[in-house]
């Protein structure tokens, strides 16, 4: 190539180089970034181990040609101690002018927060979470990141618990006594809660005395305790040893409380086991 074919080239080049930069400046003039934004938190499933929290975003592209989302990173922290941290790579096609809710999965491990649940002394009601990171779209003006940040709540769910408060003797003859044992069950929690199908079985010092089910639901509010009581029908001739000892003189026996339930905490109804015993007077 001559000098003169070369020094031709020379503003053909400039001219290529203006339009790409041009192109460039043009496109980023009119392609927009696309906007995320907290929707709301769900709560998907719950247990006696673990919360499963829902995070739903809202994402949209303004623009009228597709973006796609490539994946976000996402630091999930509960009363400042971080419970994830990390990318996920999660391809999502945007058309253009269209929104779609993203779902960001979040378990949450009581276990893990033990120390902020119990070493406190006593059980919040709820604990503060933060959730940020940043969503990552490839666009036509290149790879973009969006930050999001989100703060909140989310509910502490604690078991019931059962303790045995009373005995008494509601009716003795020579042949039989009738009993009734009286129970608490505690919500250590804010929200009320309802259990079904409260089965149960009764020893008294070891005996077996019943075993049978609250055929109604037990509501038991926020913090409160729900008395509850059991009736026995004990013949004498079948009682023996130490218990049968106690029931004709009086003194300590020793009530204990298994079973099982349904509860109901606002979250979906939640298996739950129970076994409780005291020593307890024998009232007459």
């Amino acid at each position: 190539m001559n000098r003169l074919s070369r020094a031709a080239l020379i503003p053909f080049a400039v001219i290529a180089l203006a339009m790409g930069l041009t192109s460039c400046a043009f496109l980023q003039q009119v392609v927009q970034p696309p906007t995320v934004s907290f929707n709301n938190a769900s709560f998907r499933a719950a247990d006696w181990e673990s919360l499963q929290v829902d995070l739903h975003f809202d994402l949209h592209n303004p623009n009228s040609v597709g973006v796609r989302l490539s994946g976000y990173a996402m630091k999930f922290a509960v009363e400042g101690l971080t419970l994830l941290d990390g990318e996920v790579n999660k391809p999502l096609d945007l058309r253009g002018g269209a929104t779609t809710d993203l779902v960001l999965p979040v378990k949450i491990k009581w276990k893990e927060l033990g120390a902020k649940l119990l070493d406190s002394g006593s059980v919040p009601d709820s604990l503060a979470y933060t959730a940020s990171g940043d969503m990552k779209f490839n666009t036509p003006i290149g790879l973009l990141a969006i930050p999001f940040s989100k703060k909140g709540k989310i509910p502490v769910i604690k078991p019931p618990s059962v303790r045995p408060v009373g005995i008494r003797v509601q009716k003795a003859s020579l042949t039989s006594v009738k009993l009734a044992i009286d129970f608490e069950i505690s919500n250590g929690t804010a929200k009320a809660m309802s259990l079904a199908g409260f089965d149960h079985s009764l020893k008294l010092n070891g005996l077996s005395v019943l075993q049978g089910s609250i055929a109604k639901p037990v509501k038991v509010e926020g913090g409160k305790n729900s008395r509850q009581s059991l009736v026995v029908d004990l013949s004498m001739a079948k009682v023996a040893g130490a218990l049968g000892s106690v029931l004709m003189s009086g003194g300590n026996l020793t009530v204990a409380l298994a079973g099982k339930a349904k509860v109901d905490t606002g979250f979906g109804k939640i298996p739950w086991t129970y076994n409780a015993s005291k020593s307890l007077s024998l009232a007459r």
